[in-house]
């Protein structure tokens, strides 16, 4: 494989820490919410790692299918920053030139070292900004056919994450939790369309 050196940065260049501006949520039915509704709080309790044997990340996987996609994310992303100019930024654009996922930024970068990788991107200019968003007909055929060639082992890699979010997450703090809602992490059945909670930053 061909090594492209990365060139040095410019002198002048400002490097900053991202700004969170607003959040969202998206539920299992693919709702969009401008609040904190699926906002989740980690929790694992040391007993619990140190259990002999450890945490079967797999338990499960027989049952698990995997349902079809419920849309573009770009919805809520849009919704939340217009909420967030109207409500909380007296009626202003945000101080933005890309409107974007960081994950699409981390393809284009990643680019000189991993050639193989496919991606497809719509490009929007409105009103002195950039949108870009990946295709949505292009990223399900890609996962359709990452799917059928998945082997047994890259399917539980993917399944063991969607039930580690499970098994060490809860929808309320710890102390508002009752014990049947900590318990019972481990037997409910994995979803990969499982809530979401988004924040938006500025850079």
């Amino acid at each position: 494989m061909q090594v492209f050196p990365l060139i040095s940065r410019a002198k002048d260049a400002a490097i900053k820490q991202p700004v969170e501006l607003t959040s969202y949520s998206r539920n299992d039915k693919g709702e969009i919410k401008l609040d904190d509704s699926e906002l989740k709080y980690y929790y694992l309790p040391d007993s619990d790692v140190s259990t002999p044997g450890g945490i079967d990340l797999a338990s499960g996987i027989k049952e698990f299918k995997q349902s079809g996609s419920l849309g573009t994310e770009f919805e809520g992303l849009l919704l939340s920053i217009e909420d967030y100019e109207k409500n909380k930024n007296g009626g202003k654009k945000i101080d933005s030139n890309l409107i974007t996922w960081r994950g699409l930024l981390r393809k284009i970068m990643t680019l000189p070292f991993s050639r193989n990788e496919e991606l497809e991107y719509n490009i929007i200019v409105f009103d002195g900004q950039i949108m870009m968003v990946e295709d949505l007909e292009f990223s399900q055929n890609l996962k359709l056919k990452e799917e059928a060639e998945m082997d047994e082992f890259k399917r539980k890699l993917i399944y063991s994450g969607y039930k580690f979010e499970q098994i060490t997450t809860l929808s309320k703090p710890w102390a508002l939790s009752t014990r049947n809602e900590i318990e019972k992490r481990r037997k409910i059945p994995v979803k990969n369309n499982i809530p979401q909670y988004t924040t938006v930053k500025v850079h």
